[in-house]
């Protein structure tokens, strides 16, 4: 090992620890809790000193992955050593029915939510993985929240990509709890007051771009902005589940043009102003609207990516709006509305992933 690439490896055991230790707390699951999991489950422990190691504490993660069959691959479903929510998930699946209740029963009654607003939330993950950032209000957002990363790989030097991603319903709140709403269909009264996806959501999007900026597979920024929550005709689907159907829409004044223009001016000030990035859209689940008002106002991206979000007339209407030159692909599930379609203009790409997985897979 070299001594100039000590530090950073250092670093990175630093942040994955920091992150497996961040989920712990925020689902109330203590040491002890964790431990008595483990051992019945898979046969594994650390002792308390070890889970404070840093380099120790990635080892063991590693190691309960290894354990509960995930493969040999740098990614949130893979070995990468971070305690997240699918490893939870996986080691839960290992109990019998009863244990898994009395688990998620024990974790409901402790956990804590710190409710510090989503945008001090985004910036605590978007520290994790040592990039810069910044969390910017942009008109061209309807001078809403648009968080900036830069992953700390990036090269200003070579070619590179711009993402705009435009996230799915609920994901407007990051670590918060989703409000009572008047008028909301079954399916959204039945999440009210419980936590949004939304961290889930971002921290796939910004954890996936960093790694694979890391590995060298793409030279690329993110740029996350947030919708208005829920807004549309009342009693539409959009109203009654709760997401924005007019995000970026032209009688809003919101502009994609003008939110490019804006990121361009911000990069810039950061030291980025050299860079010429193509540009690419990407939108998970109800983001699929968003890509569509965008396309029909008109906005020339070099490629746009419906990730599981092409639903009813969205991807008609939005490759049908779109320059020529740019590549559309559709990312779908099978059996879904999707699945009939056949628009010669845009390349689909099936999948069997979950849908909540769309955004760390194809991204």
């Amino acid at each position: 090992m070299s001594l100039e690439s000590a530090p950073q490896i250092t670093e990175n055991f630093s942040r994955k620890a920091r992150y497996s230790r961040s989920f712990l707390e925020k689902n109330g699951l203590d040491y002890d809790l964790l431990m008595e999991k483990t051992k019945k489950s898979v046969g594994l422990e650390i002792t308390q000193e070890d889970f404070e190691n840093d380099s120790k504490l990635v080892d063991f993660v590693k190691q309960l992955q290894t354990a509960l069959g995930f493969p040999d691959v740098e990614n949130a479903r893979g070995r990468d050593g971070m305690l997240g929510p699918y490893t939870l998930k996986k080691l839960i699946e290992t109990s019998s029915n009863e244990e898994r209740d009395e688990l998620k029963d024990e974790i409901k009654s402790n956990q804590e939510i710190v409710n510090s607003g989503t945008e001090q939330n985004m910036k605590n993950i978007m520290e994790q993985y040592q990039g810069k950032y910044e969390i910017v209000r942009f008109s061209g957002n309807g001078n809403r929240t648009v968080a900036i990363y830069i992953p700390p790989n990036f090269d200003k030097s070579k070619p590179s990509e711009i993402i705009y991603h435009f996230h799915g319903t609920h994901s407007h709140l990051v670590g918060e709890k989703l409000p009572i709403l008047d008028g909301g269909s079954k399916y959204y009264n039945s999440r009210a007051g419980k936590l949004s996806v939304g961290e889930n959501r971002f921290t796939q999007a910004i954890s996936t771009i960093n790694n694979q900026v890391a590995k060298g597979e793409r030279n690329t920024i993110i740029i996350y902005p947030l919708s208005a929550g829920r807004r549309g005709p009342v009693g539409s689907v959009g109203y009654k589940n709760g997401y924005d159907e007019n995000w970026m829409s032209k009688d809003t004044g919101e502009d994609m043009q003008t939110l490019h223009d804006q990121t361009m001016a911000e990069l810039s000030k950061l030291g980025y102003g050299s860079i010429k990035p193509s540009v690419t859209l990407t939108g998970h689940s109800a983001g699929g609207k968003a890509l569509t008002n965008i396309l029909l106002s008109g906005f020339k991206a070099d490629k746009v990516k419906y990730l599981d979000a092409s639903y009813g007339y969205w991807l008609n209407s939005g490759s049908k709006a779109a320059d020529q030159n740019t590549i559309i692909e559709a990312y779908y599930r099978p059996n879904t509305e999707t699945d009939q379609k056949g628009l010669n203009k845009i390349k689909y790409i099936k999948s069997s992933e979950e849908h909540g997985d769309f955004i760390s897979k194809f991204i």
